[in-house]
């Protein structure tokens, strides 16, 4: 390889966060912009800044799985500056985005991270479930075709009377 090329790869490789450009790294080769990056492109088969953004998405990815500085954070270190230009390329990269690479990082050490259970929902009387089971039914159905056929109100009531005095919130 090139030494010129190398000593490119090394600058960007220990300067991620810096804004390196094809002119300030060809100017460190002592050669033209068009020069260096027809060099590069020979050399590695990848344009300069296409190798530094790729540089700098592993680095991400490495330090999102081992690290539990924020994504915030770790885009400032690897120097990018827009949030939605990270997750567009970081996604095109490696196939997710970089919270589905976090969240395995949680489940694999939940020492590290504290607790990585999520927050269950309220527990539901069975005369609610039935209701809200009425609601979804009468709501899903309402415009549908064929019609569905509907149990009467006064059955409804019933059942939900039932399951009521049950479960002992109702005296019956």
């Amino acid at each position: 390889m090139d030494w010129r090329v190398k000593q490119a790869i090394d600058t960007m490789t220990r300067d991620l966060d810096a804004a390196l450009s094809i002119a300030t790294l060809s100017h460190r080769a002592n050669l033209s912009p068009s020069r260096f990056a027809h060099l590069f492109q020979s050399e590695t088969g990848c344009a300069p800044a296409r190798y530094l953004r790729q540089l700098r998405l592993d680095e991400a990815k490495t330090l999102l799985a081992d690290t539990s500085l924020s994504v915030k954070e770790i885009m400032s270190r690897v120097g990018f500056n827009d949030p939605s230009h990270f997750a567009r390329h970081f996604k095109r990269r490696h196939g997710m985005s970089p919270r589905a690479v976090r969240v395995p990082a949680r489940a694999r050490s939940p020492g590290m991270w504290g607790s990585a259970r999520r927050r269950r929902r309220p527990l539901m009387s069975g005369a609610t479930k039935m209701s809200s089971m009425i609601g979804q039914v009468t709501a899903g159905t309402a415009n549908s075709w064929p019609p569905a056929v509907l149990a009467p109100q006064s059955i409804l009531e019933t059942g939900v009377r039932n399951l009521a005095c049950e479960e002992g919130s109702l005296m019956c």
